[in-house]
This record gives C-alpha cells, structure tokens and sequence, in this order.
C-alpha cells in the first residue's frame, strides 16, 4: 500500500464520517458542506504557470517592501 493509497482511504473514512452527522444548525450544514466540496476537490484555483506565480510574487514582494518603507517613515 503507497502513501497515495493510505492518504485516499483517509479522505474516504474522513468523508464518510462527517456526512453521517447530523447537522442542527443552517451554519453547521453551510460548514459541512464547503469542507465535503474542499475535500472532493470542488472550487478549487486552477493551476498556474510558473511565470504567472512569479509575477504575482513579485506583485507580493512589492507591497511588502512599501509597507515596510511606509512604516519606516
């Protein structure tokens, strides 16, 4: 068994587990819900290549070094 197959049935017990509750509140549904479409892999960003994660690396970069300048005075 690979860590992939140890790592899928997890998710699986983890799934099963948590939809067998029963929710009392609307705000517990709501959670359950996002957690189960985050564990199927729902709404999640899709893949970026690398010269857009450093563009917007460097976007980051920036804005920390002028918050560090601004608060430096």
């Amino acid at each position: 068994m690979t860590v992939a197959d140890t790592t899928a049935s997890s998710l699986c017990w983890l799934l099963y587990q948590m939809m067998k509750v029963t929710c009392d509140t609307e705000q517990e549904y709501f959670l359950q819900q996002t957690v189960y479409q985050k564990l199927e892999g729902c709404n999640m960003p899709h893949p970026k290549c690398k010269g857009s994660l450093l563009v917007d690396l460097a976007a980051e970069l920036q804005q920390v070094k002028d918050s560090l300048a601004f608060a430096a005075g």
